[in-house]
């Protein structure tokens, strides 16, 4: 299960990896620091050198699954030999091949799991809170950049390219929600792309 925590990452990173892939199967509250050493074949001591708590690794957790994110979504979003639908429906395809491959090799979809971090403890931890806003904060930023260059929004203020990047990053987290209830990524391949085509239709607002 743990083949792709590498022995030759530095320990910080060992103990990151394990970290995320445990908590993305299972959950914080679930996952003992035992468990995450043992997965990242580190001893506790030397956890607690590197993490004063499970809290500040799962902060670090959500800053370096977000990174990966954030690569892949300004790597869509920058490709402008494309159109902006067709830079979308790259990182839709993405986020649905995703969840293809976990569901392939697993038999479950898990969902985003720094939105299942925030549903869990958003209303316990404020560290936790605080970092997955910002992280969505961030995500929505992008989109609107994104958002910026449809023909149809062209005329738009930034307040409302922000409002509709918004509105996106909800339909992706509610349609990633659905897929983990159900347990089916063909969720994601059926309602994703067609939400955001809607989001991006009705909230077409142009400044004469």
């Amino acid at each position: 299960m743990f083949d792709s925590v590498p022995q030759s990452l530095p320990t910080r990173d060992r103990l990151i990896q394990a970290a995320a892939e445990l908590m993305m199967r299972q959950s914080y509250s679930t996952v003992s620091v035992d468990e995450i050493c043992k997965a990242a074949d580190i001893k506790k001591g030397t956890f607690y050198h590197h993490f004063p708590s499970k809290v500040e690794l799962a902060l670090a957790t959500f800053d370096q699954i977000w990174a990966e994110c954030r690569n892949d979504l300004v790597a869509c979003i920058n490709d402008t030999a494309k159109t902006p639908e067709q830079r979308l429906q790259a990182f839709a395809d993405l986020v649905i091949e995703h969840h293809r491959e976990t569901f392939a090799a697993e038999g479950k979809v898990y969902g985003c799991p720094l939105a299942n971090a925030g549903n869990e403890l958003g209303a316990q931890d404020d560290a936790v809170r605080t970092k997955v806003e910002a992280l969505f904060e961030d995500s929505i930023a992008l989109f609107a950049a994104l958002v910026a260059e449809f023909p149809n929004h062209k005329n738009s203020s930034r307040a409302q390219c922000l409002e509709t990047a918004r509105a996106l990053v909800c339909m992706l987290m509610g349609v990633e929600y659905q897929a983990k209830i159900f347990n089916n990524p063909e969720v994601l391949a059926r309602d994703l792309m067609p939400g955001f085509q809607r989001i991006l239709a009705a909230s077409h607002t142009e400044t004469p």
